[in-house]
């Protein structure tokens, strides 16, 4: 069905979403056990330091010297984000 204005434009209008539209929450990918913090952050150790290098430097670049990388909470604060942020699941 077209619109027509005094114009002469012809506007069609936006179909409407047939399928259901819903935001879900998170789904992990499917791996036989669910881990927790501390076995995760063992697991992926390597991964994370090498984030906290990567996240370092670029931080370094745009404000040198601000930051006191010797603090463990900065660290711990990373492995937070990153636990929080990942599947949880332990990819064995």
């Amino acid at each position: 069905m077209d619109f027509k204005y005094s114009d002469d434009i012809n506007i069609t209008p936006i179909q409407k979403c047939k399928q259901k539209c819903e935001w879900s929450n998170h789904v992990p990918a499917f791996t036989p056990r669910r881990s927790d913090k501390d076995e995760w952050v063992e697991y992926y150790m390597n991964e994370i330091e090498d984030m906290y290098e990567i996240v370092q430097r670029i931080i370094e670049e745009k404000f040198p010297g601000k930051t006191d990388w010797n603090r463990q909470a900065i660290f711990t604060n990373l492995i937070t984000v990153l636990h929080h942020c990942s599947s949880k699941h332990i990819g064995i």
